[in-house]
Parts: structure tokens; C-alpha cells; sequence
């Protein structure tokens, strides 16, 4: 299993935090009004990137318990299919606990320092498996 290198996951993390905050700044601008408890299903995003996830999942497994199939696919999957696994996660979890701490802290919920630290405690729960 090849990891995500590190300048790769600096700024898949990155981009993806900063898009989950302007995600819910873009809430906040069109007048939608947020709970911590209904952020989730707010964002058309998440129904993408859950599916996907699982997709890459599946490929992943499929390739590896059919060695047959591996000689079809370009060489470039083979070096990087969980690294594309691992990103998928890493951006998904990343932009949901960003845009989720965001609303916390804007609506100045009582548990929003326990949403900050759940996020980066599952974020380097993911590093730690990878």
C-alpha cells in the first residue's frame, strides 16, 4: 500500500477545510439558516462524496481479488488506487468536520469545541490507519 504523501495530504486537507468553510459561509450568505444538528443534510456534496468512497472501495477490492483484471487497468492504478481511496476519505471527512465545526463555532453552540476535537481526532485516526 503506497500512503499519501505529504504534500499531497497538506493540501488535500487544506483545500478541503477551506472549502467546507466557505461552504457554510455560502449557507449563511443565501439566508439559510443553520443548526449544527442539520448542516449534514444541507449539502448536495456529501451525496457524491459518500457513494464515492465506497465506490473506490469496491474497485480497490475488486482489482485486488481478481489478478486478472489488474493487467487491463492502466499502470497508474495500480500504484495509486488507495492513495485515491485514502484522499477520498481524507477530503470527505475533512470537509464535513471543517464546515460542521464552522456552524458550531458561527452559532456559538456550547459543544462546538468537542465537534473541533472529534474532527481532528478522526482526521489523525485516518493518518494513523493509512
Amino acid at each position: 500500500m503506497v500512503g499519501v504523501p505529504i504534500g499531497l495530504d497538506i493540501l488535500l486537507l487544506l483545500a478541503s477545510t477551506l472549502a467546507g468553510v466557505f461552504q457554510c459561509r455560502r449557507l449563511v450568505a443565501r439566508g439559510i439558516s443553520l443548526a449544527l444538528d442539520g448542516v449534514v443534510q444541507q449539502v448536495p456534496a456529501l451525496y457524491v462524496g459518500v457513494p464515492l468512497i465506497f465506490l473506490f472501495l469496491l474497485a480497490v477490492q475488486l482489482v485486488n481479488a481478481s489478478s486478472s483484471l489488474a493487467w487491463h487497468l492502466p499502470v497508474w492504478w495500480t500504484y495509486y488506487d488507495t492513495v485515491l481511496m485514502w484522499g477520498t476519505l481524507l477530503v470527505l471527512c475533512a470537509f464535513v468536520f471543517s464546515m460542521a465545526a464552522t456552524v458550531a463555532f458561527y452559532t456559538h453552540h456550547r459543544r462546538r469545541w468537542e465537534v473541533a476535537i472529534a474532527g481532528g481526532l478522526l482526521l489523525v485516526a485516518i493518518h494513523g490507519v493509512q
